[in-house]
């Protein structure tokens, strides 16, 4: 190496030497940081993803001209003998709310870091440093990474996600044209209900039929939910599976996702399992991830607010409000929500309170520069609140994914069928039996 090489490698170490000095002072808390990992296969290596779950609520929120700021320093390394070996992985963030209301409202902050790395076992530190507070919390765990072989059929590690969404622009969470959301808490509620995955085979036979199984089992190992079961054509040696499993109706409690990948020709198989939780995820819980879903807290703009309440309003009405100044606009919309409390009484609360739980469930449905509310799974949930099941039909390669939203006790029976007619992007509403909504008899002919 050169001099100028090593004067280089000099000053890397001295700026993370000079700011590592910024925080020494800094005293140990926990933030409630959460961590998990995937392991997937590089070549001569492993390849190694770090999620990270922050809960923003924990954070220190300074106010400043623009409202409250944090600010938050990421430390990733995977250390052996004492040694740091990889990373470290060094990165700052700053996150800005309009009011302590708003600091205060629980939200959990995602992250992600990864490494390509030699086989061995190693120790994977964490720093996760809130500038604004002064405290600091270190996590360190024993961390084993195996190669897979490279003759038997295997299954990678699998990564559970928050969302799975289309992208255009990569970013940090990007791969195979999608952003994958990680969930490191592995924890779902009635806010977060949808569980996304995602993993990867290797060694497979070209053209040979497999049987791709994944089970959703309880702690006793039991099976609650067959989330696919079906035999695909696989054209390549190598190849991804992603999907989402709807966990409403699951009681509280520690489950797994189960993985079988079995050949159809000589019955080798391969398996994968991941466990996560659940904690009341059921129809409109109270127990949310918002802490009140009041239009005022959630900072919503009336502009905003019509397009939202526009499922309920007749259109002259609408025409009415939008025209309006701004004391009538707010005596009109004042005026809808007293018609929908006498229209639709709830059985606890208001209907304003569960008309906003509708709006954050929704969330999971954002799409590519649309908000979830905006979608049309999020104006259906707006209109007519929860379905009473969902039976769901994800990604595979003979068939887009695409799920049906079950109402028993509205007009006799009726249902309502989204389907990502890309494969990948956003759903749409393509055929419904309720009376006013779309009604398209052939939509199965997108399916393939």
């Amino acid at each position: 190496m050169t001099r100028r090489g090593y004067f280089k490698i000099f000053l890397i170490i001295l700026f993370q030497s000079f700011a590592l000095a910024q925080t020494t002072h800094f005293e140990y808390k926990d933030l409630g940081v959460s961590v998990d990992f995937a392991r997937f296969t590089a070549r001569g290596g492993v390849f190694l993803e770090v999620y990270l779950s922050v809960p923003r609520q924990n954070l220190t929120f300074i106010a400043n001209d623009k409202g409250l700021d944090a600010d938050v320093i990421y430390q990733v390394a995977l250390i052996q003998d004492s040694l740091v070996q990889y990373g470290p992985e060094r990165w700052q963030r700053n996150f800005k709310v309009g009011s302590i209301r708003d600091s205060r409202q629980k939200a959990f902050i995602p992250e992600i870091a990864s490494f390509s790395v030699f086989p061995g076992d190693y120790i994977l530190r964490i720093d996760v440093f809130d500038m604004k507070g002064e405290v600091r919390q270190q996590i360190n765990k024993d961390i084993s990474l195996q190669l897979f072989s490279e003759k038997d059929l295997n299954v990678s590690d699998i990564q559970i996600a928050s969302n799975i969404i289309e992208t255009k622009q990569e970013n940090e969470f990007s791969k195979y044209g999608n952003d994958f959301i990680p969930n490191a808490e592995l924890l779902f509620d009635a806010a977060l209900p949808n569980l996304y995955y995602f993993f990867e085979i290797y060694n497979l036979n070209k053209n040979e039929d497999y049987l791709f199984e994944i089970l959703l089992k309880d702690r006793e190992q039991k099976i609650v939910d067959v989330v696919t079961s079906s035999v695909k054509t696989i054209p390549a040696t190598s190849t991804i599976e992603m999907g989402r499993t709807n966990l409403i109706g699951v009681e509280s409690g520690k489950y797994s996702l189960d993985v079988m990948i079995k050949s159809q020709k000589d019955g080798k198989s391969a398996s994968q399992s991941k466990e996560f939780y659940t904690h009341s995820v059921g129809k409109e819980k109270e127990n949310s991830r918002i802490i009140d879903f009041d239009p005022v807290q959630l900072a919503i703009d009336n502009s905003v607010l019509i397009e939202m309440l526009r499922v309920f309003i007749d259109p002259q009405k609408y025409k009415a409000i939008i025209v309006a100044d701004k004391a009538l606009q707010q005596e009109l919309i004042n005026e809808t929500w007293n018609n929908l409390e006498i229209l639709y009484p709830q059985e606890s609360g208001s209907f304003k309170k569960a008309f906003f739980r509708r709006i954050d469930m929704a969330k999971q449905y954002a799409g590519f520069k649309k908000e979830g509310w905006q979608t049309d799974r999020g104006r259906v949930l707006r209109q007519y609140g929860p379905p009473d099941e969902i039976e769901s039909h994800d990604f595979g390669l003979a068939e887009k994914p695409w799920e049906v939203w079950y109402y028993h006790n509205m007009q006799g029976g009726v249902e309502f069928i989204f389907l990502s007619r890309s494969g990948y992007g956003e759903m749409e509403l393509v055929h419904s039996t309720a009376r006013g909504e779309v009604y398209f008899t052939e939509w199965t002919k997108w399916i393939n």
